[in-house]
């Protein structure tokens, strides 16, 4: 199972990654010392950049209006923006989570290392 967090506090405790196991599959189903893998990722830290909204992102019309009764002045008349685009950086942590059936329940075990640098 892969669960995708959105980040530092924000993230789901052991006992509700357990639930979320049990209601997939159910402890009361599996042998005692049965082991459950979960692939933790926690996305935190994103931020954009280099989007420029002024042009050509940004489009301005003007229209000529009365001031006053003899004087034109110009005044915004339409604005509209179209599809933006930046560079996004984000921290992307990863764990891998081991759960373990005892006593009919999931129950979190340990949070393990990866043997090929994957996390």
């Amino acid at each position: 199972m892969d669960i995708s967090l959105p980040g530092i506090g924000n993230s789901l405790s052991n006992a509700e990654i357990a639930t979320i196991i049990d209601d997939i599959y159910p402890a009361g189903n599996k042998k005692t010392g049965s082991y459950a893998y979960v692939l933790i990722n926690s996305i935190s830290g994103a931020q954009v950049t280099g989007i420029n909204v002024d042009t050509p992102v940004l489009s301005k019309s003007f229209i000529a209006v009365d001031s006053n009764g003899v004087q034109n002045e110009s005044v915004l008349q339409d604005i509209a923006f179209t599809a933006a685009s930046g560079t996004v950086n984000v921290d992307i942590d990863r764990g891998l989570r081991r759960f373990i059936v005892n006593g009919g329940f999931w129950v979190f075990e340990s949070l393990r290392s990866s043997s090929g640098g994957l996390w």
